[in-house]
């Protein structure tokens, strides 16, 4: 990671308010700034958020932090700026409150206490803590981010993280290496699991020093993620063995070890470490996936067993085409490959199937969804006008709706 900007001055401040440390020194930094001629905009109400300018990123710098006992030091994830008190020098805290101004939130924690299947039906007996993943320096430790905020940053190609919609055996590689397959992504209703392997190498050996841990081994990392709730988007998992007190109790498993398994008994999938091969950056895990015929993978209250498609939540069962793949699963990215080919792409062929389909008799799609250019569950004209204003306008239509 590399910072690149220009220092917009230095200013002294007297008599500042420490309870007020931020409140009262954004606007004194932010218009001495503007005064010297740097092109910033921002507001107060109702919290300082930078909202202009020609800056993505604003720090303020209090480099006498034991002069200020009250002061605190952080960063705003929604306002593109961050706020260091006398602290450049502890690394993991530099990171940290940067992260914050791209959107990236604190690493916490999602612990259950009961023994049985993880988590229970109603969820009740787990609970979140806050700053609970100590290998991330988005939580209370040093480390790689962990795969979520990897790939919320770009640094993760979208193919190394699988989406599960069967049952199968994966082969993860270490979140810090460059190549292979970095996460399972298992869908939770709202939420995700993200299934993540850390080998403890580079930053991350850490991992083998922890004390509050029973063992430490290599093994297999949990996050439960909303992408629609920004308090939900870094959650660490509890993992068996289930010896846990109480729910935010010091000692409790991060890391599901090589035999042990998951089991979410909510929507019916369990997850189980197989096998470890290779050590260090060379290391590789095996990881078997079963998506249970009584859960609801979904959501969409019908169970796995009779779901046509359990990924994606589809509770009218929509199967157009009759191959007992529901419309809602075989849509994959962008509407708009009509035809099917597998190059997934968007070009004259499909449109030339599209036609042929709504005018001329022609076959029907191999994906009814992906037909709906513009997304209002029925193929028509309206599609065939979406397709051509966004391929062939000038200037260029909209762009298709996502799937599902």
């Amino acid at each position: 990671m590399r910072i690149c900007g220009e220092v917009a001055g230095v200013y002294v401040l007297d008599d500042l308010d420490s309870t007020q440390w931020f409140n009262d020194l954004f606007p004194l930094a932010m218009d001495s700034a503007i005064a010297n001629g740097y092109n910033i905009e921002y507001t107060t109400d109702p919290i300082p958020v930078v909202t202009g300018g020609d800056w993505d990123r604003i720090l303020i710098i209090n480099p006498k932090y034991n002069d200020c006992a009250n002061c605190i030091t952080g960063g705003a994830r929604l306002g593109r700026i961050a706020w260091i008190n006398g602290l450049m020098g502890y690394f993991r805290l530099v990171i940290h409150e940067l992260a914050h101004t791209f959107d990236i939130g604190h690493s916490n924690g999602w612990f259950c206490k009961l023994e049985g299947t993880w988590p229970t039906s109603s969820d009740t007996s787990c609970g979140i803590s806050m700053l609970a993943d100590r290998y991330d320096p988005m939580s209370s430790g040093s480390g790689h981010f962990n795969i979520r905020v990897k790939e919320m940053l770009g640094w993760i190609d979208p193919e190394q993280v699988h989406t599960i919609t069967e049952s199968g055996t994966f082969f993860l590689t270490p979140l810090q290496t460059a190549d292979g397959l970095k996460a399972l992504r298992i869908p939770r209703d709202t939420s995700f699991y993200y299934y993540q392997f850390r080998a403890p190498i580079d930053f991350d050996e850490v991992i083998i020093h922890d004390p509050f841990t029973y063992t430490r081994t290599d093994g297999l990392y949990g996050l439960r993620v909303d992408i629609d709730n920004i308090s939900f988007d870094n959650l660490l998992l509890d993992m068996p063995p289930l010896t846990h007190p109480t729910i935010q109790g010091s000692n409790r498993e991060t890391i599901l070890e090589i035999g042990n398994t998951y089991i979410d008994s909510v929507i019916g999938v369990s997850v189980h470490v197989a096998s470890l091969t290779g050590t260090g950056a060379n290391a590789q895990l095996e990881v078997d996936v079963d998506i249970l015929s009584f859960g609801d993978f979904d959501g969409d209250n019908i169970t796995n067993g009779s779901d046509n498609c359990i990924s994606v939540a589809n509770i009218n069962q929509f199967d157009t085409n009759n191959d007992g793949i529901g419309d809602a699963c075989c849509c994959v990215g962008i509407r708009g490959n009509i035809d099917g080919d597998s190059e997934d792409i968007i070009d004259i062929s499909d449109l030339v199937f599209l036609v042929a389909f709504s005018f001329l008799g022609g076959t029907p799609p191999p994906c009814p969804n992906e037909a709906d250019f513009d997304g209002n569950t029925i193929i028509d004209i309206s599609d065939v006008v979406s397709f051509v204003s966004y391929s062939f306008g000038n200037p260029q239509g909209p762009a298709p709706l996502p799937c599902p």
